[in-house]
């Protein structure tokens, strides 16, 4: 979204699911980040990495600010 390539976060979730293989039944990625939430997918990454990958400047900011790609209804 940052570069411009997809128009919303929104956007982004259905083509995952509708072309990368994603099941339909689940939400997309970036639905599932909120709902895990930024903190702890960092904490994840972390745990999980091996700290050769940088986290994603927009991840830490989300963290920091307490951010979703998606608002609450």
């Amino acid at each position: 979204m940052e570069t411009g390539a997809v128009a919303s976060a929104g956007e982004l979730d259905v083509a995952v699911v509708l072309c990368a293989g994603c099941p339909p039944a689940l939400v997309g990625p970036l639905q599932y980040l909120d709902w895990l939430g930024a903190k702890r997918a960092i904490a994840l990454c972390e745990k999980l990495g091996d700290g050769s990958e940088p986290l994603p400047p927009v991840l830490l900011r989300m963290a920091q600010d307490g951010l979703a790609f998606f608002r609450p209804d």
